[in-house]
C-alpha cells in the first residue's frame, strides 16, 4: 500500500531504506547491522510508514578483543560510581564546615581529576553517542558481566544480537528517516567460542580518609 496525500501517493520503503535508516541511529565505528528484513510494512497518514523488521547488529571486533573491551568497560564503571560516592561523602565535610573541611577540599580535587580521567577512558572503549548503539552495546556487555561472575577464566562472549523493531519511517527528500528510535526487542544473542576474560585490578589512587 501506498502512502498519499491530496492526490499524490509515495512508494513505500525498502529494506534497503530500512536498513539505511537504520545505519543512522545505530551510527558507532564498533557495530555493524545485517540481515535488515521487513516482516511488515503499512502505511498511515502523512506520507509515512509503519515499518515492522528483524535485523542483527554486531561487534565488529575479534572475540578476545571484545572480551577485553567489555571487562575493562565494566570496571571503568564501578570505578566510576566509587569516585562519585567519594565525591559526595568528601563534598558533606566540606559544606558542614566540619575540622577538617580543608583536607576535604583536596581530596575534591583529586576525586574530580581521577573521574575525569576514567570518563575519558570509558568514552575510548565505548565511543558509540546514539542511543539505540549505546543500548546494543551495553546489553552484551552485561552478558558478559553476568557470565563472568560464575567462571574463572573464560566465557563465551556476545558478539551479535538478532532484534525484533518497529518504528515509523518518514521521507525526508530522496531518503527515509525514522521519526524516533525504533522501539526493539531482543530475540537471540550470538555468542563466540569461550575465550580469556581479563580481570581488572584498581589503578586510581586510593582516595584519602581525611
Amino acid at each position: 500500500m501506498c502512502a498519499g496525500h491530496g492526490g499524490l501517493f509515495v512508494a513505500p520503503p525498502t529494506a534497503a531504506d530500512i536498513e539505511r535508516a537504520l545505519n543512522e541511529t545505530y551510527s558507532c565505528p564498533l557495530l555493524i547491522l545485517s540481515e535488515v528484513t521487513p516482516t511488515r510494512i503499512e502505511a498511515t497518514p502523512g506520507y509515512q510508514y509503519e515499518v515492522r523488521f528483524m535485523y542483527t547488529v554486531a561487534m565488529i571486533e575479534a572475540p578476545h578483543t571484545v572480551a577485553k573491551r567489555f571487562a575493562e568497560w565494566t570496571y571503568q564503571d564501578s570505578e566510576l560510581l566509587r569516585l562519585r560516592r567519594a565525591y559526595g561523602e568528601a563534598d558533606s565535610r566540606r559544606r558542614m564546615g566540619r575540622a577538617d573541611a580543608a583536607a576535604a577540599v583536596q581530596t575534591l580535587k583529586q576525586v574530580t581529576a581521577q573521574t575525569e580521567e576514567v570518563l575519558g577512558r570509558l568514552n575510548v572503549l565505548m565511543p558509540c553517542r546514539s542511543a539505540d548503539a549505546s543500548s546494543a552495546f551495553n546489553v552484551m556487555r552485561r552478558v558478559a558481566r553476568d557470565a563472568a561472575v560464575t567462571s574463572e577464566d573464560k566465557i563465551a562472549v556476545p558478539l551479535a544480537m538478532r532484534t525484533r523493531a518497529r518504528g515509523r519511517l518518514v521521507q525526508i527528500g530522496e531518503h527515509w528517516r525514522f521519526d524516533s528510535s525504533p522501539s526493539s526487542e531482543v530475540q537471540s544473542i550470538v555468542k563466540s567460542a569461550p575465550v580469556p576474560y581479563p580481570r581488572f585490578t584498581p589503578q586510581t589512587s586510593e582516595i584519602p580518609k581525611h
